[in-house]
């Protein structure tokens, strides 16, 4: 019998996710083994084309400037990520991708849309693309209720 106490849609929504990541880790060789997963989600969340200021990132994942800031750091020293100037704003700081960098977004990016077309062979197009539309409600009900 279904539960419905907050705690089986936490379970839900958590279990995929760590089956992404999980997989990732595993067929991404040693890439993403040496990050974690803050780490991966700074990553995910830097804008491909302009680059991020650090407390975009923050409010992106959720956590404090201060762990973003320290998760950045070990990116950089990686060769993740770089730190430049912002052309339009000479105060601000943009965090942007490396080659190295992109190099695992695009592997990545590869190995989740593997997986998300076997879920959608298991469940069905149908099944997977109501699935895929209530998550990006929830996902816009979220990011309205931040700004609130």
């Amino acid at each position: 019998m279904a539960r419905y106490d907050g705690i089986d849609l936490f379970e839900l929504l958590r279990a995929p996710s760590l089956f992404m990541i999980e997989q990732l880790r595993r067929q991404s060789g040693n890439h993403v083994d040496q990050l974690s997963d803050t780490q991966l989600m700074i990553l995910f969340a830097v804008d491909r084309e302009f680059g991020s200021q650090q407390t975009q990132l923050a409010q992106a994942i959720g956590i404090t400037k201060q762990s973003v800031g320290a998760s950045i750091e070990v990116l950089i020293q990686k060769k993740y990520l770089v730190k430049q100037k912002d052309p339009l704003d000479g105060r601000a700081t943009l965090i942007r991708l490396t080659d190295k960098g992109w190099k695992l977004i695009e592997t990545s990016r590869d190995i989740l849309k593997e997986i998300s077309t076997r879920w959608k062979e298991i469940i069905g197009a149908k099944n997977y693309k109501r699935l895929h539309n209530t998550l990006g409600e929830l996902h816009g009900i979220i990011e309205n209720l931040k700004q609130q």
